[in-house]
């Protein structure tokens, strides 16, 4: 996989550039960081999959077909919401690569407390939110952690 200047990135950078991309591209710098750290809070975490692509993929799949999301079963909405995962913002898709990659890189300090969830100001609270620590607001996204960590 490469950047649009040929080289080489990852695929667990790309997993966390798409995730970057359709959870936070309208956020500031701020809260696009957070995202990806509470990404990267997860696959540190012992509850959830162990690589960036697996927790940024994980969901329930089809029983007749393990590569198909159920639509709207997954931990972040956009990778089963039925839409194309292909990005049609070169210009956002590319900053997200590089935040990406220094997320992945530990180049950027980490602000997130073990952030691990967070979910949009507009929406009604989800049920696990009764099971969280509120960690802070960023933007259009509120963030938790599991108590007592």
């Amino acid at each position: 996989l490469c950047h649009g200047d040929g080289t080489v990135i990852g695929e667990a950078v790309l997993c966390l550039a798409l995730n970057l991309y359709y959870e936070a591209r309208n956020q500031s710098l701020s809260g696009q960081y957070m995202v990806g750290l509470s990404v990267m809070n997860r696959v540190r975490h012992e509850h959830y999959p162990g690589t960036v692509c697996q927790v940024v993929k994980q969901a329930r799949y089809r029983k007749d077909n393990k590569t198909i999301p159920i639509r709207n079963a997954c931990a972040y909405s956009w990778w089963c919401d039925g839409l194309s995962d292909k990005p049609t913002d070169q210009e956002a898709f590319s900053k997200a690569k590089i935040m990406a990659h220094r997320i992945y890189t530990g180049q950027v300090t980490d602000y997130s407390e073990n952030a691990t969830h967070y979910h949009a100001t507009w929406i009604e609270p989800p049920y696990w939110v009764a099971d969280m620590q509120t960690i802070n607001r960023i933007d259009q996204h509120i963030f938790y952690r599991e108590r007592d960590q």
